[in-house]
């Protein structure tokens, strides 16, 4: 799944609850780090850590592969929201610019 392509599942908690249940199951929210692979941008793919489990660095390598570390997924999912109570029509492509520029 893409940066782009996850901001639905981050718009309220009830959706990142569901994604949390499907992409990393056994896993509370607030241990969750979002990291993307290979780039920061709005197509990148994204990768969910358990955030005791990895090294606390902006920038890891695993297996040859370099991920970057967005967020934690609940203050993600907080932005996402944020976004949105603040500008209604802000398109999922914006938000995800947006984010990436924080």
């Amino acid at each position: 799944m893409k940066l782009l392509e996850i901001i639905p599942h981050l718009k309220n908690i009830r959706s990142v609850d569901n994604l949390i249940s499907v992409q990393i199951p056994n896993l509370e929210l607030g241990l969750i780090d979002v990291f993307l692979k290979d780039s920061l941008n709005t197509q990148s793919e994204v990768k969910f850590f358990d955030a005791d489990a990895i090294p606390n660095n902006i920038e890891i390598v695993l297996e040859g592969v370099t991920y970057f570390n967005l967020f934690p997924l609940a203050m993600l999912q907080e932005m996402v929201e944020d976004y949105i109570l603040t500008n209604p029509n802000i398109s999922e492509l914006e938000i995800a610019e947006n984010i990436l520029k924080y």
